[in-house]
């Protein structure tokens, strides 16, 4: 579940405990940092990663994470959503 101000640079994304390392480990594989935040920080049983977004970010790059996200999602059985993105190019 992804949640936060719409006004922060800062994307914070629910996930399970369990799968926490796992999806920091891939991302960073596919050099995106993403930031783990476990317990205190967040409740015992939900733990945060956190990817900030900056103006330094061209399209490509952000459709490249999305991209990684959806494959994790896939990989992970975490995707809550069946809809598939459309791969309409976006203009910008």
């Amino acid at each position: 579940m992804i949640s936060g101000d719409l006004d922060s640079p800062v994307v914070p994304i629910t996930i399970t405990v369990g799968t926490l390392r796992y999806v920091v480990d891939f991302m960073r594989e596919r050099n995106i940092a993403a930031v783990m935040v476990g317990y205190p920080a967040s409740p015992v049983t939900e733990g945060r990663i956190r990817c900030c977004m900056n103006a330094h970010h061209t399209k490509e790059m952000i459709d490249y994470v999305l991209a990684c996200f959806e494959e994790l999602g896939e990989e992970t059985f975490l995707r809550m959503s069946r809809k598939v993105r459309s791969k309409e190019v976006i203009p910008y």
